[in-house]
């Protein structure tokens, strides 16, 4: 083959990947409704099948510790859920009042803010002005409260309940028939060694996942109760509230600390009319939040299971135009499920390189003397 050929063919195969690429994309565009419940139910299954494993040591029969499971996390999402909307009923109905607060806050600050602010304010005076000369009447904008609620109540409302339990239905069946999946894999080897490195992939794919999630999931609600702490000791209203929601929003990489931090200033201006106390609202949160993303969470997850910035960013945005809010609040445990798949399968293990950060550990040299090495033996 001369050389001409092969840059046709290598032109061939990139112009196939990006076709590929494109094809994937639409259809997990268009198939966001019944692919976010799926995989958000694999994650958790993915979390709380230790717990199973845990019930099985003392003979508990997997699926009556998947119900106990359900029924529990559906009693706290009917708690959080009860906590929570009283609150932001509360704010949605002061948003209006609060902005107007936050306008008045930088009229009122001075400097360049200010003089904008005035600009401002002058070419509003003149607009009125000439309207009021040719009769007609100033255009305002309002923002109805109503509208916002009966729009959350007929669209996303249903749409969350669907997620809700389609999630939680398959999320019992996959953590009761775990095994049973799982033996369905090894029997499709037809090799003894091909059946242990079925058993030594799934079982650490899920051991690594879980480790990850877990330890997120400790740490965004450590970061919670801190927030509400210092909240507390501040006076501000409701720190409960806006800690559950700094917790909740830090699953988003950037963009939820982003959020958290915007929401803060907001409240910190409202609430407090000199500048260093309405900017230590958001400062205490912005010092708490880079010490969680660059010592704790590095720390807790480990380097194993660390994943490029610029990869976690891109994924963010792009599942966030794919699937929305539930696509940013997965695309971090996305990543990492990737990242462990690609860490694990034969044959592919260097493309995890992409999404981790420094080179890769060295592996064992077979899957049978990790297995001797690690828990459990080799029977």
């Amino acid at each position: 083959m001369t050389q001409s050929e092969l840059h046709i063919e290598r032109c061939k195969v990139v112009c196939l990947l990006i076709l590929t690429a494109l094809a994937l994309a639409t259809a997990l565009y268009f198939a966001s409704g019944i692919l976010v419940p799926i995989v958000l139910a694999w994650l958790l299954s993915s979390l709380l099948l230790p717990i199973v494993k845990f019930g099985n040591r003392y003979r508990i029969h997997s699926a009556f510790t998947a119900a106990v499971i359900i029924m529990t996390m559906l009693v706290l999402l009917l708690v959080l859920t009860d906590f929570l909307a009283e609150p932001a009923a509360e704010l949605l109905k002061e948003l209006p009042a609060n902005l107007q607060a936050l306008k008045d806050f930088v009229a009122t600050g001075g400097g360049a803010f200010g003089d904008l602010q005035r600009v401002s304010q002058e070419v509003e005076n003149l607009t009125e002005m000439d309207q009021v000369t040719r009769g007609e009447e100033p255009l305002s904008v309002k923002i109805k409260e109503q509208d916002v609620l009966s729009g959350i109540m007929t669209e996303s409302l249903p749409k969350f309940t669907g997620y809700l339990i389609i999630t939680l239905v398959l999320t019992f069946f996959l953590l009761s028939a775990n095994q049973h999946f799982l033996r369905r894999m090894v029997r499709l080897n037809s090799t003894w060694r091909g059946k242990r490195q079925t058993v030594y992939i799934a079982t650490k794919i899920q051991r690594d996942i879980s480790r990850y999630l877990g330890m997120v999931t400790i740490i965004n609600t450590c970061l919670g109760l801190l927030v509400a702490g210092y909240l507390f000791l501040l006076d501000v209203p409701n720190p409960l509230f806006w800690g559950t929601l700094a917790g909740l929003l830090n699953f988003v990489p950037y963009i939820g600390a982003m959020g958290t931090a915007c929401l803060l200033t907001m409240v910190g201006i409202t609430e407090f009319p000199v500048m260093t106390d309405a900017l230590a609202v958001p400062g205490i949160f912005l010092i708490l939040t880079t010490l969680e993303g660059q010592f704790i969470t590095p720390t807790a997850v480990g380097h194993s299971l660390r994943l490029n910035p610029v990869s976690v960013f891109l994924g963010v945005i792009i599942w966030s135009w794919l699937w929305g809010v539930p696509g940013a609040l997965m695309a971090t445990p996305m990543l990492a499920t990737i990242k462990i798949l690609l860490a694990n399968l034969p044959g592919i293990a260097r493309l995890q390189m992409i999404l981790k950060l420094g080179s890769p550990p060295a592996g064992p040299r077979n899957y049978s003397t990790s297995l001797r090495d690690g828990r459990g033996s080799d029977r």
